[in-house]
């Protein structure tokens, strides 16, 4: 499939919590994903809500939401036998991998400085959380 990374939205970014991090607190994260498809534009999103609690405090909440434009070439090799556009697991995981990638690094540029630029995103393994298939009717 060809694709090209059309735009990257940082539609939230929320520093939730004044108290530094204490050496050896746990911080929990949590990671939703969501898919869209805008036919009209070839454009397929990815939005993912990133929120670091610890204990029961909120530190943290990021929403990012990535754009593919997907080639019309591959529309063709996408559609299934009615017609539906289907975007398979794996292809699904590898754009929220660059979605979570482009997360990392705006996490890092606004924490820069503040009580909890110390946290780093975790790796994530989106083939265990993207199981089935994206179908766009």
């Amino acid at each position: 499939m060809q694709y090209r990374y059309r735009k990257i939205d940082l539609e939230q970014f929320a520093i939730l919590s004044e108290d530094a991090i204490r050496a050896g607190e746990e911080v929990v994260f949590r990671t939703d994903l969501e898919f869209g498809y805008d036919k009209e534009n070839r454009l397929l999103s990815n939005r993912m809500t990133v929120t670091s609690t610890s204990g029961d405090k909120t530190l943290m909440k990021a929403v990012m939401t990535s754009y593919f434009e997907i080639s019309e070439d591959s529309l063709s090799e996408l559609k299934d036998e009615n017609d539906r556009l289907v975007f398979d697991p794996m292809s699904l995981v590898q754009f929220a991998s660059l979605n979570y990638g482009s997360l990392r690094g705006a996490m890092y540029i606004k924490t820069y400085g503040t009580n909890i630029q110390d946290i780093v995103l975790p790796p994530v393994y989106f083939h265990k959380i993207i199981t089935s298939a994206f179908i766009v009717e």
